[in-house]
């Protein structure tokens, strides 16, 4: 687990949520991406075990049961599955009418399961631009925690 505060990824998962418009959200799928924003860990780096799904005003971490998660992090619902099916019904729940996805690094399968499911009553489903977020990334705000 990472020693960093909650209140580091709060200000992380605000940042990204307040580029958003209201019906939108993403679903982030690469592990390293899931722990920029919520200190997440993959207990295997090589298996995805978990996706992100952030909209404007809320953030979705659907994990594995067996996974460990971040006390005290009020801002990110844990949701112990990973079915797309339960993301789907998460996404229409929240009214949300646009999907971004990172295709790099979900497989085929799931993307035309989120395709078929999610693109009805006029919701779209579209690709991030590869390396959106990499420039998140390179902020590199934990230096400037460190020296605080």
């Amino acid at each position: 687990m990472t020693d960093t505060p909650v209140s580091f990824y709060t200000q992380r998962l605000k940042n990204f949520q307040n580029t958003l418009a209201s019906r939108e959200s993403y679903l982030i799928s690469k592990a390293t991406d899931i722990t920029h924003f919520t200190g997440f860990p993959q207990l295997v780096p090589e298996e995805r075990e978990s996706l992100l799904c952030i909209t404007a005003t809320r953030a979705f971490l659907f994990h594995h049961s067996f996974s460990p998660t971040l006390s005290g992090f009020a801002q990110l619902t844990y949701v112990p599955q990973t079915n797309l099916e339960k993301i789907v019904e998460t996404l229409q729940s929240e009214n949300i009418q646009k999907l971004w996805v990172q295709t790099d690094s979900l497989t085929a399968e799931e993307y035309l399961f989120l395709q078929k499911n999610f693109k009805q009553k006029s919701q779209e489903i579209e690709a991030c631009k590869p390396g959106l977020f990499w420039k998140f990334r390179t902020v590199k705000d934990e230096l400037a925690q460190s020296r605080q």
